[in-house]
């Protein structure tokens, strides 16, 4: 019994040995193809990468000691931009370097880099970097620095900007060039800090020349490229310390300029004491203040704007001695007719004048009692006794109250003829 039970446990085994055989020949069956292509070989990535990008370009800085690579296959955008040339070995001191041109793709793109022998046949692992890479769309975007006011002092040459304080992230400063009193061509740069600075001091500029500015940005810390803004200019003009808000203000022949008094001149470095000066404390109502501030003007909203806003809002609370300046630029010099219009419920007195207007410090009388137009929201137009006398170019106009009980709106300035 127990040499058939020996017997009958050989069969078994034997027979199970059997079965197992095909699947043994399957198995080998999926690496035969692999034993017959060969063994694959992968050539050594790059040692280390440094990737710089400019614009429209990038640089690859390399260390490599394989001696087997030879040339390098850089891919980007999902293939739709493909670059290859050759490398060689590198020590630490001294790496390897090559240059992307004129590249089609911007922004952040998917870098694949593959290092390949002489023959293009054998290749590395893929290298892969993600990196930034400014081109048109990147320009475009940039902001500008905006210059609100600039203040000349002939007698010494000083020159302060007043900027406006918002400027895009990244930004280096902005490039400021001015021409010296000995004609010699000077480029400073005025830098942004932990707020950007909104005051930047010129010493020895020459009166009459040009300013010119851009604001410069760099997008990454490494970028190839330093990048700009469109360049503005002004003109330094002697004393020019004021700039006229939601200008230019332009008058000429051709047709009436509706001055709006809302609009008085921003200045420097605050407006009050400059363009603007309110002896009684304002009442900042919330429409002016809305106004002036929307535009750049937060200092000038102390006066009491109200009424809502151009053509509708006057200035009010009016006191002796308050005024305001308005910078205008002429095209058409000679004489104008201003009209004003004004709104009273207080019961005019025949003695007492009730606004001054100069133009460039020249004082051309007073506007005379103003008449009871019954209601402070009913407005009426009372032409200035006066004719004011223009030059070409910029001139500035002073409106001072001399006498109070009204609220007033606008001036129409209107070109007149010499007979």
């Amino acid at each position: 019994m127990i040499k058939l039970h020996y017997f009958l446990r050989t069969i078994g085994l034997l027979a199970l040995f059997c079965c197992m055989l095909p699947s043994c020949d399957d198995m080998n069956s999926l690496h035969d193809k692999y034993l017959e292509e060969g063994e694959i070989v992968y050539m050594a990535r790059f040692d280390s990468l440094h990737i710089n990008p400019g614009f429209r370009r990038t640089e690859f800085i390399y260390w490599y000691s394989d001696p087997k690579g030879k040339n390098v296959d850089v891919s980007w955008a999902m293939g739709e931009g493909r670059f290859r040339t050759p490398v060689g070995l590198t020590t630490p001191e001294q790496p390897g370097r090559f240059v992307i041109e004129d590249m089609e793709q911007e922004g952040n793109l998917n870098f694949v880099i593959h290092v390949y022998d002489a023959d293009f046949n054998e290749r590395s692992m893929p290298f892969h970097r993600t990196v930034e890479v400014p081109g048109k769309r990147y320009v475009e975007s940039l902001n500008k620095r905006l210059l609100r006011v600039t203040m000349y002092d002939g007698d010494d040459r000083s020159l302060r900007l007043d900027w406006i304080p918002f400027v895009g992230e990244r930004s280096l400063g902005t490039e400021v060039t001015y021409v010296t009193s000995a004609g010699v061509k000077v480029d400073t740069i005025a830098r942004p800090g932990a707020i950007f600075n909104n005051v930047t001091e010129l010493a020895d500029v020459e009166s009459r020349s040009e300013l010119s500015y851009r604001t410069l940005y760099l997008p990454v810390p490494n970028c190839l490229d330093t990048f700009a803004t469109p360049t503005s200019s002004v003109e330094i003009i002697p004393n020019r310390w004021t700039l006229p808000f939601r200008g230019p203000h332009v008058l000429s022949a051709e047709e009436p300029y509706l001055l709006h008094l809302f609009d008085y001149d921003i200045g420097f470095p605050v407006s009050s004491g400059v363009t603007f000066e309110a002896p009684t404390k304002a009442n900042n109502h919330a429409a002016g203040t809305t106004y002036r501030r929307q535009y750049g003007d937060a200092e000038g909203t102390r006066l009491t704007l109200e009424g809502g806003v151009p053509p509708l809002g006057n200035i009010g609370g009016l006191a002796v001695g308050e005024w305001t300046v308005y910078t205008v630029q002429v095209q058409d010099a000679g004489k104008y007719r201003v009209t004003a219009t004004v709104s009273s419920s207080t019961a005019a007195n025949a003695d007492q004048s009730r606004y001054v207007l100069s133009v460039n410090g020249v004082e051309f009388g007073h506007s005379g009692p103003l008449v009871n137009t019954g209601a402070w929201g009913t407005y009426q137009t009372r032409d200035y006794p006066n004719l004011l006398t223009f030059s070409e170019g910029v001139n500035r106009i002073r409106f001072r109250v001399q006498a109070t009980g009204f609220n007033i709106r606008s001036f129409l300035l209107t070109y007149v003829p010499e007979e």
